[in-house]
């Protein structure tokens, strides 16, 4: 059972609960450390696979590594090639099996929300076309600004993906492929970036101060590190237990 005090729980959304509670979840980033390392099989052993934005994009090339289920996936639904890439209503729903969609609210320049509403980035008409094809929630504004008060920045999709899932009481959640820009990404997941390389955009997202990751790794050493009810792939575990957040790192150096 997850303690779930420190997330105000306010009209939360019970048919999503409905898919969350009691289940194994594994949610998966997009980590460059995941590549060869055959957890496919046990990422895909779990109830329900989330994964994040352009992450269903990866199946065919990593399968081994990341599995190939997606139950839910969280989107930002900005269709950049640097966010969430173009949404192909018709492909998430019968390529990728998407049984939810989940999105978040606009942010402030705080990084907190005022409003459980979709970005205005997002095309509104695609967002309801969506809605009809596949259930679709938004990220309740005052649960998102909960964290973002937390690591006193806006929080990416992928981060609060995480702690979005422990207000509805899974059984379990397994993290894989996170390292908070202190490596690089799965290459193919920012597909289509024009004037700047994956790893160059790595560099500018780990020196954020918009997506502080420094302040995300803080607060999630201190809510995942030692969570009986959460599971953290080995890469992950380390990061998390590196007492400063370091890019040079021997654990880093490791990994890469």
């Amino acid at each position: 059972m997850f303690n779930r005090n420190i997330f105000q729980e306010i009209d939360l959304d019970k048919d999503y609960r409905s898919i969350i509670e009691g289940k194994t979840i594994a949610i998966v980033g997009p980590a460059s450390y995941l590549e060869k390392s055959k957890l496919g099989n046990e990422i895909d052993s779990h109830d329900l696979v989330i994964r994040i934005n352009r992450g269903c994009e990866l199946i065919g090339k990593y399968s081994e590594d990341i599995g190939v289920k997606t139950d839910v996936l969280y989107s930002c639904l900005i269709e950049k090639p640097e966010n969430a890439g173009k949404i192909d209503i018709d492909a998430l729903k019968e390529d990728y099996g998407i049984k939810y969609l989940c999105t978040t609210p606009p942010p402030q320049q705080d990084g907190t929300s005022l409003v459980t509403d979709i970005h205005p980035m997002i095309d509104r008409d695609k967002f309801n076309k969506i809605s009809k094809s596949i259930p679709t929630r938004i990220v309740d504004h005052i649960f998102w600004s909960s964290i973002a008060r937390e690591i006193k920045s806006t929080p990416t999709t992928g981060y609060v993906a995480i702690f979005d899932q422990m207000r509805f009481n899974p059984a379990s959640i397994s993290v894989y492929g996170y390292s908070f820009y202190l490596t690089g990404i799965l290459k193919g997941y920012k597909d289509g970036i024009v004037g700047t390389t994956e790893s160059e955009l790595c560099e500018k997202s780990f020196k954020s101060q918009r997506h502080n990751q420094e302040n995300m790794w803080l607060y999630a050493k201190k809510q995942l590190l030692k969570n009986p009810n959460v599971n953290l792939d080995l890469n992950l575990y380390n990061i998390l237990s590196m007492k400063t957040f370091d890019k040079n790192n021997d654990i880093i150096s490791g990994i890469i």
